[in-house]
């Protein structure tokens, strides 16, 4: 395993030597672990079995998970990498679902949904998690009114930084209308994806190809949103494009659409039903922009969903307390 790219990114972002000694030791304890199997090939299945030793003996963290997809990025090795970014996704969520129902419902609320509760490890696999998520789901829905389900669940579950969208909301105002600018912003969004085709780059979690290119072109509701009178319209682009595009069946159109890594390998599993309600928190995160832009919270209504085998993940943005352009 050759360390000096990961080092040379460690050294290049200054990263500190505590966190660049974790990702040292992660690397080799995972070609070690490699040798031990006799593997001659990095497997996901190889990266699963790893994981879950890594949550057994307790050396399971945040920097190791990142170190882990850091190296595979660099390597060039796609595929692994997109396998990583579904242990990092969820990292956050929990804890912060769980302040804004101390906030907006109350703390004797959150202290009957998560006593005794055990949220999932950092490290814990994908195909595992779920299990937790249903068991959280159903004490939420015992203990919230659906109000307060939404209300808790849409926000910005995943701590995404606003400064990317102060931007957005400086493009906005200097803008002719909200539809002109939605449709700019759509546009500047292919153009991104085009540049990650053009230089084979993964976007996110997606490799890019033209007919990626080609869904998104065909509905700006994905990656931007469409207006209908004082209501916004969000397509959520899937999960896994061409394998969204080359689906048999629904179940496999609502798996490839499917972002949540608390909930996606739900959608394969007969035994495990995860309430649809749990999507408010994708919702929250589609609008997040929107709240931005707007200065205020917006409501957002989930219109379809793959955790309902719906085909695709959409929601409904109310804006009637914005005085837009």
């Amino acid at each position: 395993m050759d360390l000096e790219k990961l080092l040379k990114l460690y050294r290049d972002r200054d990263f500190s030597e505590v966190v660049t000694n974790e990702a040292i030791r992660v690397l080799m304890m995972f070609d070690e672990y490699q040798n031990q199997q006799n593997s001659s090939e990095i497997s996901i299945d190889l990266i699963d079995d790893f994981m879950r030793n890594l949550v057994q003996s307790k050396a399971n963290s945040v920097e190791a998970i990142f170190a882990l997809a850091r190296y595979f990025y660099l390597e060039g090795k796609n595929d692994l990498y997109i396998h990583m970014t579904k242990y990092l996704g969820g990292i956050g969520v929990i804890d912060n679902i769980k302040e804004r129902i101390e906030t907006y419902a109350s703390l004797e609320q959150s202290i009957a949904i998560f006593d005794d509760f055990n949220a999932p490890q950092i490290g814990t696999r994908p195909q595992d998690v779920v299990y937790y998520t249903e068991k959280l789901m159903k004490r939420i829905e015992k203990h919230l009114s659906m109000n307060e389900i939404k209300k808790c669940l849409a926000g910005n579950n995943h701590a995404v930084s606003k400064e990317p969208f102060l931007k957005e909301k400086e493009i906005y105002e200097q803008s002719n209308s909200l539809d002109e600018y939605l449709k700019e912003y759509h546009q500047r969004k292919i153009s991104e994806l085009t540049t990650h085709f053009e230089k084979g780059i993964v976007w996110y979690e997606q490799k890019i190809a033209q007919r990626v290119l080609d869904f998104v072109k065909n509905n700006q509701e994905i990656l931007s949103a469409k207006r209908v009178g004082d209501k916004l319209y969000m397509t959520k682009i899937p999960y896994d494009i061409e394998a969204y595009l080359d689906a048999n069946s629904e179940i496999e159109k609502a798996y490839y659409a499917c972002h949540c890594p608390f909930a996606r390998e739900a959608v394969k599993k007969e035994e495990v039903k995860i309430s649809s309600n749990w999507c408010y928190c994708s919702g929250g995160f589609e609008k997040y922009m929107f709240d931005v832009i707007f200065d205020q919270e917006l409501k957002v209504t989930v219109l379809e969903n793959a955790l309902d085998y719906d085909g695709k993940c959409r929601f409904e943005i109310d804006i009637s307390t914005v005085n837009f352009k």
